[in-house]
Formats: structure tokens, C-alpha cells, sequence
């Protein structure tokens, strides 16, 4: 059944979204800005997977070139865009899967510049999906809820599907090192030293919209194993399909995606890098699982 609504799907840049599929389904990506600075003080700043990749910002963050930090897409630009959205009026309805609200101010930002808009009279009608969590996670939700208007779904539903899917959807991480971790101080400098001179790896989780620590295993071998072990336990109620990520594939790498595939023989399992956005924060040599239950 054909869809009689013209609707656009946009969303924002931390959803990393391979660009094949971005061209494909013509896709709007609303780029976080992404900042260098080198120790003599100069900053580079880039809008993230449109002009700088992934692996430049790992590149600099291994050669300890200087700090990397990102920001937001501000009210000011929103504005501009949904003005010109407006402007074009090619569309009935806008629908944005987003960054967690608890971990970017992207949600607020653009219900901000809607109300700014609405005041000038200009309104669009534009659906949020707050998916409280990062990276591909809401990219699976868009490719469903794409798949779900292309049959013919009407809005309400499309939405509903996104939203189950990201509610559906969690992860566990580790990285061998807890410099980075350090840097973005999700630890503290003393419990850097203390958990680098044990071995000890924090594994991290999605909780409330934050990254935070789940629990804490010596040796990264360990600490892989124990993913899995968490991740069965999760994804026992139905049928998952779940994406390995990585932001540098470290020496461990291959052993993980060994590891998951005889884990899950069968499952869907597909691998992605995460983006700048998401990877400043949590620094190069990143392995995780994530997985998201597949719609009814």
C-alpha cells in the first residue's frame, strides 16, 4: 500500500549512518561539530563524517596530538534549517530519530527552534523520537521505520515502531585502556592508575540515557566474554539482531567478532565503526555489542 504522506526522515550525525544508506533514502544529517586542538593551541574545526572521518579524529587521538572535544548543532542552526525546509514545503511531515536527550541537548535544541519558528509563524510539523541511547542504535530504528512507510504505514505508526526499537536496543563496551575514559572524565585520574596497574575494564552500558559503568572484570579476554554472557541474557525473550562496534580495530578485535559469531550462530550480526561523535568520548581501541529487538 502506498503511502499518501510525503515525509522526510532526518536525523542527527551521531546516528552514524553508513553514507550509502544516507544517499539512498535521501536522508537529512544535522552534523555535530567536531574540534582538534593541537598543543600549540590552534583548533581545527570540522562538521563530523562531512568533512572529517572517524579515523582522522583516531588517528590524532593515538598520536596524542592534542585534546578532541565535540559540540552540539545549535538553536541558531535548526532555525536555519527548518526554515528552509519551510521554505521548500516539498514535505507533510518531518520524523527525527535523535541522540538521548539525557546525553545531547539535540532533542531540546530542535523543539527550541521549532517554538522560535512557530512565533515567526512558520510551522512544520516535525516528529521526535528520542532514543536515549548513541550511535547505531537509532540508525536500525530509521531503517525500520523507512521500511515501515515505504508498506504504507501512517505516521503514528512509524513513529511507534522507531520508538519500540529503541527501547528495545542496549550495549555493552570495553576499551583496553582507561585513558581515554580518563580524558572525558567519565573516571577519575586515581582510578585510572589503580584499574591500569589490576587490569581492571570497566564494561560499559546505556543506563537512563548515560554511558556508565555496568560492572568491572580483570583482562580485557575476560571482559569480552563476559559481554557476551550479559548480552545472552538480554536477548533471551525473542529475536535480536545485533551490531558489533568498534572504533579502531585493536589487536583484540578479530577474537571479539569470532567470539560473538559462534555466540549467536545464525543471528544477524553486522559491525560498524562509530563516528566522531561518539568515539571522542570513549577513544580509539573501543569493542562492544549492541542489540536491538527486531519489530513484530
Amino acid at each position: 500500500m502506498e503511502n499518501t504522506k510525503k515525509i522526510k526522515f532526518i536525523t542527527d550525525s551521531a546516528g552514524d549512518l553508513p553514507k550509502e544508506f544516507i544517499k539512498e533514502k535521501n536522508i537529512d544529517i544535522l552534523a555535530f561539530h567536531v574540534y582538534l586542538k593541537h598543543h600549540d593551541g590552534k583548533t581545527e574545526e570540522y562538521s563530523d563524517s562531512i568533512d572529517i572521518q572517524s579515523d582522522e579524529v583516531f588517528d590524532f587521538m593515538l598520536a596524542n596530538k592534542g585534546a578532541v572535544s565535540t559540540s552540539q548543532v545549535t538553536v541558531f542552526e535548526m532555525e536555519e534549517y527548518f526554515r528552509s525546509l519551510a521554505e521548500k514545503n516539498e514535505y507533510d511531515t518531518y520524523l527525527f530519530p535523535c541522540i538521548s536527550s539525557v546525553g545531547s541537548p539535540t532533542y531540546n535544541n530542535v523543539h527550541m527552534a521549532l517554538k522560535n519558528l512557530k512565533e515567526e509563524g512558520i510551522e512544520l510539523d516535525v516528529r521526535m523520537v528520542d532514543s536515549m541511547t548513541y550511535s547505531v542504535c537509532y540508525y536500525y530504528a530509521l531503517k525500520e521505520g523507512i521500511k515501515a512507510y515505504e508498506n504504507g504505514a501512517d505516521v503514528d505508526e512509524i513513529v511507534r515502531i522507531m520508538d519500540e526499537c529503541c527501547k528495545s536496543t542496549n550495549v555493552f563496551l570495553v576499551n583496553d585502556t582507561l585513558e581515554y575514559l580518563k580524558r572525558g572524565g567519565r573516571i577519575t585520574g586515581m582510578s585510572a592508575a589503580l584499574g591500569t596497574m589490576l587490569d581492571i575494564k570497566p564494561i560499559l552500558t546505556v543506563q537512563e540515557g548515560l554511558v556508565g559503568a555496568h560492572e568491572k572484570v580483570r583482562g580485557i579476554k575476560k571482559a569480552m566474554h563476559r559481554i557476551i554472557d550479559l548480552v545472552k541474557d538480554a536477548t533471551c525473550d525473542g529475536d535480536y539482531r545485533y551490531m558489533i562496534l568498534y572504533s579502531t580495530k585493536a589487536d583484540y578485535y578479530n577474537d571479539f567478532v569470532e567470539l560473538t559469531k559462534e555466540s549467536f550462530p545464525g543471528a544477524e550480526i553486522n559491525e560498524h565503526q562509530v563516528g566522531c561523535t561518539i568515539g571522542i568520548h570513549i577513544g580509539p581501541g573501543l569493542v562492544g555489542l549492541m542489540f536491538q529487538k527486531k519489530p513484530q
